[in-house]
């Protein structure tokens, strides 16, 4: 086990011999911690610290006017909104500024005092508002210019955003990034005025809506009166109709009790005719009847015989006429057949009376043959009889119109109180029947009134609510939509705009791989020739000697890098022949750098080189700017050579030769010369030998 450890020990036994030959060692070990600590911490925190690059904001915007869904006039001013939020914060990106000039604030791309120029153009506010509008309504863009807009047109307003892809790629890709954010945010808060506008909207219209529901609350409550005096009007007719029968139909009763009292009344006056003749003619019979009795009377003394026969028949005839009379004032309606049929029940008959009346005649004759007077007086008695017949007939006719007229009368009364009566019901019904009726009509008419109200209420609420909700056609409201959901977009402007990521970041890794070509030919080459070196030439034609195959080599290494990057990766510049041209410069020097470290370190300028690389590599901005790294990248950052060449390849792609390629120029060139001075004074410190040169303690 010890011999397998043996020969290794031998190896490392060289660096004991001197302090420097272990401190080369300890490099060597510590070149990964190196590199890795170095390259991390200069971009360990790149994205964090974008703030440190400055960006400046140039506001053209116009404010314009617009009116809200609740009618009020707003000035919407998102220019200088967006300046005040992004001027002086924390949380925008980059440290910004703002600008009046738009040209002046472009420029300063070109020189890095900005990496960015934000520009909000004239119409950005207009361009806002113009997702307020209502089609029809006046565009709030065209407010700005003084003319109306016919045409419904919500539009997305832009932003400008220019960087310059000469002066940092990657910047341009952070840009797109803190753009987005910016534009975020604003969307996120013109959609919140939106919404907020919207539900302010929805608040107008609520209180539209409550309204109309107050409105249609007071038409409900004036529907329910008009039902409940419907209700009672059609109770009211109803009594009222049944008023109206029941006295209708009493007035019928009076109209045909009085119809029938009529009658009764004139049979009665017909009657009471009748019996006042017939009592005229039986008084007047009975005068003749007297008459003739005092004639007879004077008479009887002297026709006894006469009168006998005569009293017999005048018997028969007083008899039979008293029982007419009778039977005709029992039955005044009878004719002479029932009369004689009820004579003939009694054993009598009208035959008697003529018989009686014939015996009269009889006696009456004898009485004539034998007294004058007695003649005349009987026949004054039969005239006076006959007139009382008549008279009796006439009163027992007259008695039977007056019974008949009576009866008439009294049901004709009867009728008449009855109808009375139910006139009397039916005018309190109908009396009743028109309260109610009126009741119910002016309850009507007050829930008419209240539906009226209410309706007008409601016409008028709903009116209102209408006016502040705006009405979109299909298209419109897709067109709306799409605007309100991304209002803002962002036009990123690149100026000097390479194609690719790789042509991007090319200008890190060409100055790179000359570096490294620089390092790999100084350990083929060396780099002073011990000939030259021990000739009598003097040491700048000796460094010069050493440095020339350098040179040559440097310049075929710069000529095969751009041949491979253009013919078989694709490379393209702006202006490829200055590229080319530049090229070949940091070819030279780095060359030249190379050269001058191992001629004055030997092998351990190789390991200073391998440092510088490291060094250079976090601090030459060949991808984040330099200032995103720690302070201490940003203040070795122009003591170093690469940071020129970096610089110089990415304007020479992005942009052509600039007035900027000179001072990368004049910078590549100071540090060529310093590197050839070190070359000389290394030249003219090897004619001087020692012991050291002789037998060094390390040898790389």
């Amino acid at each position: 086990m010890a011999k397998m450890f043996s020969l290794p020990s031998i190896e490392l036994s060289r660096f004991r011999s001197s302090r420097l030959a272990i401190v080369a060692l300890l490099m060597i070990a510590a070149v990964p911690a190196i590199y890795g600590g170095v390259y991390l911490s200069a971009n360990w925190n790149t994205s964090g610290n974008i703030g440190e690059l400055h960006a400046v904001i140039v506001n053209n915007d116009v404010a314009a006017n617009v009116t809200g869904t609740d009618g009020r006039e707003q000035t919407i001013d998102a220019g200088a909104g967006l300046v005040d939020s992004l001027v002086g914060s924390d949380s925008a990106g980059f440290t910004w500024s703002s600008a009046t000039s738009e040209a002046d604030a472009r420029s300063s791309l070109a020189d890095n005092q900005n990496f960015a120029v934000l520009v909000v153009p004239a119409d950005f506010s207009s361009t806002l508002a113009s997702t307020a509008a209502n089609p029809g309504a006046v565009n709030p863009a065209a407010t700005t210019t003084g003319t109306a807009a016919s045409v419904f047109a919500p539009e997305q307003a832009r932003l400008r955003v220019y960087t310059d892809d000469a002066s940092n790629f990657i910047v341009g890709q952070v840009t797109k990034s803190v753009t987005a954010a910016i534009r975020t945010e604003l969307s996120t808060s013109i959609s919140a005025t939106y919404l907020d506008n919207v539900y302010l909207g929805f608040t107008s219209v609520h209180d539209s809506l409550a309204q109309a529901a107050n409105g249609a609350l007071t038409l409900s409550d004036g529907a329910t009166s008009a039902s409940d005096g419907s209700a009672q009007l059609v109770i009211g007719l109803g009594t009222l109709s049944d008023g109206a029968a029941t006295l209708a139909s009493g007035v019928s009763q009076v109209d045909a009790g009085t119809h029938t009292l009529a009658t009764g009344a004139s049979t009665l006056a017909t009657g009471s005719s009748s019996v006042a003749n017939g009592a005229a003619e039986v008084a007047s019979g009975s005068a003749a009847l007297a008459t003739g009795a005092a004639t007879l009377d004077a008479s009887v003394s002297t026709l006894p015989t006469a009168t006998a026969r005569l009293a017999a028949g005048t018997q028969t005839v007083s008899t039979t006429l008293g029982t007419i009379a009778a039977l005709t004032a029992a039955h005044p309606d009878w004719t002479l057949t029932q009369l004689n049929a009820a004579l003939a029940t009694g054993g009598g008959s009208i035959a008697d009376l003529a018989a009686g009346a014939a015996t009269v005649a009889a006696g009456a004759n004898i009485l004539n043959q034998s007294a004058t007077p007695l003649v005349a007086g009987i026949g004054t008695l039969a005239d006076g009889a006959a007139t009382l017949a008549t008279g009796a007939s006439s009163v027992s006719a007259g008695a039977q119109s007056v019974s008949t007229g009576a009866a008439s009368l009294s049901a004709g009364a009867a009728s008449l109180a009855t109808g009375a009566d139910s006139a009397a019901a039916g005018a309190s019904t109908l009396a009743t029947g028109a309260t109610t009726a009126s009741t119910g009509a002016s309850t009507l008419a007050d829930g008419l009134g209240q539906l009226a109200t209410g309706a007008d209420s409601l016409s008028t609420s709903l009116q209102s609510g209408v006016t502040q909700v705006p009405s979109y056609t299909s298209a419109q409201a897709s067109e709306l939509a799409a605007v309100t959901s991304e209002p803002v977009a962002a036009e990123h402007v690149r100026e000097n705009a390479v194609g690719f990521y790789g042509e991007g970041i090319a200008a890190y890794f060409i100055p790179l791989a000359l570096w490294v070509g620089g390092i790999g030919m100084y350990f083929l080459f060396r780099p002073l020739s011990p000939q030259a070196v021990a000739s009598t030439a003097r040491p700048v034609r000796v460094a010069l000697t050493g440095l020339a195959p350098g040179l040559l080599f440097g310049l075929l290494q710069a000529g095969l890098l751009l041949a491979v990057l253009h013919f078989l990766v694709g490379l393209e510049a702006a202006n490829f022949a200055a590229l080319a041209a530049f090229t070949v410069i940091v070819a030279l020097v780095f060359t030249a750098i190379h050269h001058s470290l191992i001629a004055l370190l030997g092998g351990r300028g190789r390991l200073v080189a391998l440092l510088l690389l490291i060094l250079q590599l976090a601090s030459a901005g060949g991808t984040y700017p330099v200032q995103t790294s720690p302070g201490f990248f940003q203040w070795i950052s122009p003591a170093l050579p690469m940071t020129y060449a970096v610089d110089g390849v990415r304007r020479l792609i992005a942009e052509g030769f600039t007035s900027a390629i000179l001072v990368d120029l004049l910078a590549l060139i100071t540090f060529g010369i310093g590197a050839f001075a070190v070359s000389v004074f290394a030249s003219r410190s090897m004619k001087i030998w020692s012991i050291a040169k002789l037998h060094p303690s390390l040898k790389i």
